[in-house]
């Protein structure tokens, strides 16, 4: 038996990666399992002797339990998932949406219990809610859930399975909704084509909505958010949450226009912004209060995300060319 660890599922995912990093940062000794035979985000932390790589799927429950058998886990990070909706006449339950976000919380939340993990965070998303039809603003964790798609769904039954357990067994979870996250190592997305867009000197104008808001989180205040859950579930006076939900994102909202101007004048480019009208107008952001008061979590101002953000795009090309060089 090794010694505690942090497991991290999903590691070689966008958010995932940035957390493990941020761990080992930390110095805590990561467990990091991805399905991924050749994970390149993980590799630069694999000589790092508190970083330990474990391949393998988590709808297998062999799997899933050998590794829970082997190591002892003290906190779960569930990041794992899949975003692939099934084709509407296919099999729902045998879809690989529905095996990974549904059977395979159910799977490492099994283990967990049958093996004494303390702590769990569980990663969800903005798409349980109906975002594209609010019932009102700012979405707060009361709000009504009313997912439009497979992974929504999907991603609500996990909430629930963890709600299960957390009301039910001395498993302790808090599950951590995010809005829509932007940072290095997302390749999608209306800031990612922003910012890659000018950074590549693309004289071409860009095409932005007026009648679409958002609230756009960066990465990292995302993996602070995990850092502080993590922080309370240990905590000697923890207390368990009846509801423990907690809506993560930059609490603003914004529409595509501003950010792109704001984009344009950190960068200070001259690219022309062409202003259309959307035929789907949507209004959304989060009411972040709940985060703010019980984790204590700040993210920092949408302008220094940006800069910051602008500023790695910039590096990773500079690296990249160096390389080609």
């Amino acid at each position: 038996m090794e010694e505690t660890a942090i497991l991290v599922t999903g590691a070689n995912g966008f958010i995932g990666h940035h957390l493990c990093q941020k761990l080992i940062e930390n110095n805590y000794p990561v467990e990091a399992v991805t399905r991924t035979e050749s994970p390149q985000r993980l590799l630069p932390f694999l000589k790092n002797p508190g970083f330990k790589l474990r391949t393998g799927d988590i709808t297998d429950q062999n799997f899933v339990d050998a590794l829970f058998n082997n190591i002892k886990i003290n906190v779960v990070f569930h990041m794992a998932i899949e975003a692939d909706s099934p084709e509407p006449r296919s099999s729902f339950m045998q879809s690989g949406v529905y095996r990974t976000n549904v059977v395979g919380t159910a799977n490492l939340m099994n283990s967990a219990l049958n093996n004494g993990v303390s702590a769990w965070i569980q990663s969800s998303t903005m798409s349980v809610y109906d975002f594209e039809n609010p019932e009102y603003l700012p979405v707060d964790e009361k709000h009504f859930t009313n997912p439009k798609t497979a992974y929504g769904l999907t991603k609500l039954l996990a909430d629930q399975i963890c709600q299960y357990y957390n009301a039910q067994t001395e498993l302790n979870c808090l599950i951590l909704r995010y809005s829509g996250v932007f940072g290095s190592g997302k390749n999608r997305g209306i800031i990612f084509k922003i910012v890659r867009k000018i950074v590549d000197s693309d004289p071409g104008p860009i095409d932005v909505d007026t009648n679409r808001t958002s609230d756009f989180v960066y990465v990292k205040d995302v993996v602070q958010a995990n850092i502080l859950a993590m922080e309370k579930l240990l905590d000697s006076q923890f207390v368990k949450q009846k509801q423990p939900i907690f809506n993560i994102g930059n609490g603003a909202e914004i529409s595509a226009r501003e950010i792109t101007e704001m984009i344009v004048e950190i960068t200070k480019s001259k690219i022309k912004i062409n202003p259309i009208t959307s035929p789907s107008p949507r209004r959304f952001y989060f009411n972040i209060g709940a985060a703010k008061n019980y984790l204590n979590y700040s993210p920092q101002d949408i302008r220094q995300s940006l800069t910051d953000y602008i500023e790695t795009v910039k590096n990773v090309k500079k690296e990249r060319t160096s390389l080609g060089n």
